[in-house]
């Protein structure tokens, strides 16, 4: 993956940052989803979140079995 060009954002009153669009197509975010903010000598990071659901997707199910599908593993953890 090339990385994008530097972009200018300014922090707002809440300490919010807006993210431009073309970096969060780039980095396959979409609004709602969440992203990691790391902090390390002198700069901010952000990646997308992992998705410990998606993760898991398919482990749970025996031998010769289809694997679960991701609504039923919801269900199961709730």
């Amino acid at each position: 993956m090339t990385a994008l060009r530097p972009r200018r954002t300014r922090v707002g009153k809440r300490n919010q940052v807006t993210i431009p669009a073309e970096m969060l197509r780039h980095l396959g975010v979409a609004a709602g989803e969440d992203v990691e903010v790391l902090e390390g000598d002198g700069s901010v990071t952000i990646r997308k979140a992992d998705d410990p659901i998606a993760r898991a997707y398919g482990m749970l199910h025996g031998p010769g079995e289809k694997p679960l599908e991701i609504d039923e593993m919801e269900a199961l953890i709730r």
